[in-house]
């Protein structure tokens, strides 16, 4: 085995090993003191595995040149980056795409079309999934880069006939079918300020499906390369194109529906097909949904036979099925036969009322029983999905939702009940000794009014704290925070949080202020760095909620001296300098100042070691029962 394997391997292993110590926390413990040293312990193998693997990975890659390469060198970084991102696995699918970076350069500088249309490819398909993607937020982070790529491996179509390896062919072809990926026209801009409506190009986009299909289709390539999945390529091409269902209730092009609705029947029949094939395989109810939907649309359904289709997939997966699958059943479908119900003519709501009622009960019980143990981001990222629907929901189930979000990373829920309970410490504070500075905050008046509503204030500002991250969840299924530093693409991704959490909490009643301050709590006191950017003006009554958050954050995340295991932790006195030198520029001057007075600062300390250590005992230790 030669040197460069094993680094690789080593890097690999050390990668899931960080990622499992990361979701375990820690072993189950006799007593508090010994949980604590055992969730420090981890923390601090996750930090020295991160450390190896940073100096591992710049070995491998990050410090490499193409012309450093040797052809030996070549398949050893193919199979690492196949490793990484392994289909459906996606295990570290950002160093794949260095690797695969790397690998093209190499290939570029030594002429070899072979390995520069299959590193092209691969690149793309790593890129893909290191893409967060949001068109309703103006978030598309790497998607040009995406489409440019595959556009780039498909421009080799016109080489066909002379690039004989069928390996290659067959990346060509992929591309070819892959060039919608990521492209803004269709699925929006990485700019939050640009409005997008999902649909307005749908003619383009057919007319690059069409194009694609010619391909699929061809004789001449056919014969050129019989044993090619060219049926699948084409399947492909046709489930890309249901994600237009959604758009024919809005529609008036004929043409539109018609192309739609043949498209979803083709998916449909395919994967009918593969279910009577194959035991244990079924048509996935997403598949249903949008054929259901077509139909309806088109007119070969009426409103009870949509709602009949519906109401069949209640039993596609039981009450207690945790798998994507069941999620979208249990939770999803509910959800969207109420929505499309509350569109329905008075007569079939009144006959469909019930029964999609009685399925939507089925909810709540079903979020009370995750598994503490199964974290899953495809439910985090569906319940955010229920969130979305402006509809009537019982308050208590919104609820459970929100708090679901909120406990299914156990480290980001540790660090928000930690910024809520400094959020309001800070806001107490300033309430004693300058409550002119919290004026109109949450609508409140003079000193004496904020003193007689303090016990109202202390809520809201504890619920800013509490939720301020909520967004988070919706980018641990693009990246991971402990095996290794992030890469640039991952860390676009992070910068996207804030809009994820005003995103989410903007849906839920009577968190307007929440969504707010959540959006701004990574700028700057004076506005001129932090991120996201070009957000519209925080209202002024806002203002010291959002300066007392900003330094809430920072205080938490910068001295945990527990769990937090992919920085070090500084001392309470070293963040002090760094917020008094930050002082009217990043942290506001009234926050800051808090701090002027050594019986505060010390009182903060012991705030920060006993309710830090309380939480993480709390929260692991329920999260192991």
């Amino acid at each position: 085995m030669s040197v460069l394997e094993q680094l690789c391997q080593q890097y690999t292993a050390q990668f899931r090993q960080a990622q499992q110590l990361a979701r375990t926390g820690a072993e189950p413990a006799p007593d508090r003191e010994s949980l604590l040293a055992g969730i420090r312990d981890t923390a601090h193998r996750v930090f020295l595995l991160r450390v190896s693997n940073d100096a591992l990975l710049d070995q491998i890659v990050l410090k490499r040149k193409p012309e450093d390469l040797t052809p030996e060198d070549i398949p050893v970084l193919e199979r690492f980056a196949a490793d990484l991102a392994e289909f459906s696995l996606q295990v570290d699918t950002g160093t794949a795409y260095r690797v695969h970076r790397l690998l093209y350069e190499y290939a570029c500088l030594h002429g070899d079309t072979d390995l520069c249309v299959r590193e092209l490819y691969g690149q793309a398909v790593a890129l893909h999934y290191c893409n967060l993607h949001q068109p309703d937020l103006g978030i598309n982070t790497v998607g040009q880069r995406v489409s440019s790529l595959f556009n780039q491996g498909a421009a080799y179509l016109d080489r066909f006939e002379t690039l004989t390896d069928p390996k290659t062919r067959d990346y060509i072809i992929r591309c070819v079918g892959n060039r919608r990926m990521g492209m803004e026209q269709f699925i929006g801009p990485n700019d939050h300020r640009t409005g997008f409506q999902f649909g307005a190009h749908y003619k383009e986009y057919h007319a690059l499906f069409e194009d694609s299909m010619r391909v699929m289709e061809s004789p001449r390539y056919r014969a050129l390369e019989p044993d090619l999945p060219w049926d699948r390529y084409i399947y492909t091409l046709h489930y890309g194109l249901t994600r237009y269902v959604t758009v024919l209730n809005t529609s008036d092009d004929p043409a539109m529906h018609r192309e739609v609705l043949a498209s979803t029947e083709y998916v449909y029949r395919w994967q009918d097909r593969v279910a009577n094939d194959h035991t244990g395989r079924f048509v996935p109810v997403v598949t249903r949904q949008r054929y259901a939907l077509a139909r309806y649309y088109c007119g070969e359904l009426d409103g009870d036979g949509l709602m009949r289709e519906y109401l069949a997939m209640r039993g596609a997966a039981a009450a207690d099925d945790y798998t994507f699958e069941g999620q979208r059943v249990n939770l999803w479908m509910p959800t969207a036969a109420a929505v499309q119900l509350a569109r329905m003519p008075a007569d079939v709501q009144a006959r469909y009322r019930d029964a999609v009622a009685e399925w939507q009960r089925g909810m709540t019980p079903y979020l009370s029983h995750v598994p503490h143990s199964q974290y899953s981001n495809a439910l985090d990222t569906l319940v955010t999905l229920v969130l979305e629907y402006q509809m009537d929901m019982d308050p208590s189930l919104q609820g459970q939702m929100m708090d679901l979000l909120l406990v299914r990373h156990p480290p980001t829920y540790v660090h928000s009940r930690m910024v809520a309970e400094l959020c309001v410490w800070l806001f107490t504070r300033m309430a004693e000794v300058n409550p002119g500075a919290l004026a109109g905050v949450f609508g409140a008046g003079d000193a004496a009014d904020i003193w007689e509503r303090r016990g109202e204030l202390t809520k809201k500002v504890y619920s800013c704290g509490l939720y301020h991250d909520i967004g988070k969840n919706m980018l641990l299924q693009v990246i991971g925070l402990y095996g290794r530093r992030l890469t640039d693409e991952e860390f676009a991704c992070i910068q996207c949080h804030p809009l994820y959490s005003w995103y989410i909490l903007r849906h839920h009643p009577d968190m307007e202020n929440e969504a707010m301050t959540a959006l701004y709590h990574h700028i700057s006191a004076d506005g001129q760095r932090g991120y996201p950017f070009n957000i519209p003006p925080l209202p002024e009554s806002l203002r010291p909620m959002v300066d007392i958050l900003v330094v809430a954050d920072t205080l938490d995340a910068a001295t945990d001296n527990v769990g937090r295991s992919y920085a070090q932790a500084k001392t309470l006195d070293d963040l002090l300098g760094e917020l008094r030198a930050g002082r009217g520029t990043r942290y506001a001057a009234r926050v800051v100042d808090l701090f002027g007075d050594a019986d505060f600062c010390t009182a903060t300390a012991a705030m920060l070691e006993q309710r830090r250590a309380d939480l993480y005992v709390e929260i692991y230790s329920a999260r192991q029962a």
